[in-house]
C-alpha cells in the first residue's frame, strides 16, 4: 500500500522547492500539497527553515512572536493565507505585550494519533511536540482553511479542551473577496486576537480597538477596520 502525505504549503519560494525536491526523491509515495492559487503570498521562509519544515513537520517562526520561549498563549497556522492573519494578530499582541509564540503546521497529520505502525513511524518526534507545543502553555489557537472541528479532531494530542480554540471555514460563502471569505468565516487576524483575549480572560477592549470590536460583533462594517 502506498504511503501519502498531505502538506499546507504556506507561501511560495523555498518552501514549495523543498517539497518538490523531496517528492521526486520518493517512490510508492502519494504526497498532495496544498497551494495558494494567488501570487500576493510572500515568500517567508529561508531554505533552512523550508528543510526543518519538511523534516518536522512544523515550524516555530522566531522571527514573530513576543518573548516566544515563555508565551503565555501559541498561535499556529495551517494554510497560506491563515498564516498571513496569524501574523497580523501577532504584530497586534506584540503591540499588547502579550507573550506568545507562531507555529506553521506544514503536515498537521504528524501530529495525530497514530493509526498504525506505518504511520507511527511518520510522527513528528515527541521533542519536536514539546518544544513547539510545551505542556506549560495550555493556552493555543488554531486557524486552518479547513473545517476547524476536524482539525481539533486530527491534533487530539495537542489539544487541551477548553484552553484550545479553533478557528477555521464554518461553511460561509457569498463574498467577492478572500478577506471578505476570511471574515465571514471568522477567521480573520481579529478573530485570533478576540479568541486569545477569551483563553486569557483580558478585557477583548485592551487588545481591539472599539471599531475593531464593533466590526466583529457585526455592529460596523469591517472594510477599513479589519479587512
Amino acid at each position: 500500500m502506498a504511503e501519502s502525505r498531505q502538506l499546507c504549503l504556506g507561501v511560495c519560494g523555498e518552501l514549495p522547492l523543498r517539497c518538490l525536491r523531496d517528492v521526486y526523491q520518493t517512490h510508492g509515495q502519494i504526497w498532495t500539497l496544498v497551494v495558494p492559487k494567488a501570487d500576493t503570498v510572500s515568500d517567508l521562509f529561508t531554505r533552512e527553515e523550508a528543510e526543518q519544515l519538511l523534516r518536522d513537520g512544523a515550524l516555530r517562526l522566531d522571527w514573530a512572536g513576543y518573548q516566544a520561549r515563555d508565551p503565555q498563549v501559541t498561535l499556529a497556522a495551517v494554510g497560506a493565507y491563515q498564516l498571513g492573519q496569524v501574523l497580523r494578530a501577532s504584530r497586534r499582541l506584540t503591540e499588547r505585550a502579550v507573550a506568545h509564540s507562531v507555529v506553521y503546521l506544514l503536515e498537521p497529520g504528524r501530529f495525530r494519533v497514530p493509526r498504525n505502525e506505518r504511520e507511527a513511524a511518520h510522527m513528528a518526534p515527541s521533542e519536536v511536540h514539546h518544544r513547539l507545543f510545551p505542556d506549560a502553555v495550555p493556552a493555543r489557537l488554531f486557524l486552518t482553511h479547513t473545517r476547524p472541528e476536524a482539525l481539533l479532531g486530527v491534533l487530539q494530542p495537542l489539544n487541551t479542551g477548553l484552553r484550545t480554540v479553533a478557528l477555521g471555514y464554518i461553511n460561509h460563502g457569498g463574498t467577492l473577496n478572500t478577506g471578505g471569505l476570511l471574515f465571514v468565516n471568522r477567521s480573520t487576524w481579529a478573530h485570533c486576537v478576540d479568541g486569545v483575549a477569551r483563553q486569557l480572560d483580558i478585557p477583548r477592549g485592551s487588545l481591539l480597538e472599539r471599531e475593531e470590536v464593533a466590526a466583529l460583533d457585526h455592529r460596523a462594517a469591517p472594510e477599513g477596520r479589519i479587512i
